[in-house]
């Protein structure tokens, strides 16, 4: 069994206390078993988590949810004309 690291920000919903670190629950499923990515995109700071069970997926940005379209608009690079 591995140890869960602390997440860094409580201003998620579905957090779940594990002995003295926190792992997220996800809301489909209600599993505790959640891959979370962070990446700093564009001077932007995104939060990826994903279900290991049932493979829902979302997106977060300054703590609110966001949708793949805005994910993809904030990684492209326009080239100017």
């Amino acid at each position: 069994m591995h140890r869960r690291q602390p997440l860094r920000s409580l201003q998620v919903q579905g957090l779940r206390v594990v002995g003295s670190t926190f792992s997220m629950i996800c809301p489909l499923c209600t599993i505790a078993n959640l891959v979370i990515i962070d990446m700093a995109v564009n001077q932007r700071e995104l939060r990826l988590h994903s279900c290991s069970r049932c493979e829902i997926s979302w997106w977060k940005a300054d703590g609110e949810n966001i949708g793949l379209r805005t994910v993809i608009d904030t990684a492209t690079v326009r080239k100017s004309a």
